[in-house]
C-alpha cells in the first residue's frame, strides 16, 4: 500500500514544500474570490538518483493568480475626435442647491393656520 501523498510531502524541504503549497493555496483563495476568475497552482517534484541506494527529491511552488481586470473609464467621443467624461449630446439641467429648512422654520410653518380649499 502507498504511503499518503502528504507525509512525503512533509519531509521534501524539511516541510518547507508542504508549507509552501499551504501559503500559495491561500494566496489563490483570497485572489479567486476577489476575482472571481480562476487561477492555478502547480506543485512540482523533482527525484533524481543520489547515490545507489537514495534518491535526491526537490519541489517547488508555482502560483498562477488570476489577472486582475483593467480599470475602465467610459467616455464620449466627439466628432473632432476628443474624448469627454460627459456626453455632449445630452442637455445640462438647470441644477440648483436648495437649502434645507431650519428647525425654527418648520416649526413657525407648523403653527401658522393652514388655509383649506372648499370643493
Amino acid at each position: 500500500m502507498a504511503r499518503p501523498f502528504h507525509e512525503t510531502l512533509h519531509k521534501i524541504n524539511g516541510g518547507v514544500l508542504l508549507h509552501d503549497a499551504a501559503e500559495a493555496l491561500a494566496e489563490l483563495v483570497q485572489a479567486v474570490s476577489a476575482t472571481g476568475k480562476p487561477g492555478k497552482i502547480i506543485l512540482e517534484i523533482t527525484l533524481r538518483k543520489s547515490t545507489t541506494q537514495t534518491l535526491a527529491a526537490s519541489g517547488k511552488v508555482k502560483l498562477n493568480r488570476p489577472k486582475e481586470p483593467e480599470i475602465e473609464t467610459l467616455l464620449f467621443p466627439t466628432p473632432d475626435g476628443h474624448l469627454l467624461t460627459e456626453d455632449p449630446r445630452q442637455a445640462k439641467l438647470p441644477l440648483q442647491i436648495v437649502q434645507a429648512p431650519t428647525a425654527d422654520q418648520l416649526l413657525q410653518a407648523q403653527a401658522e393656520p393652514q388655509i383649506q380649499s372648499q370643493p
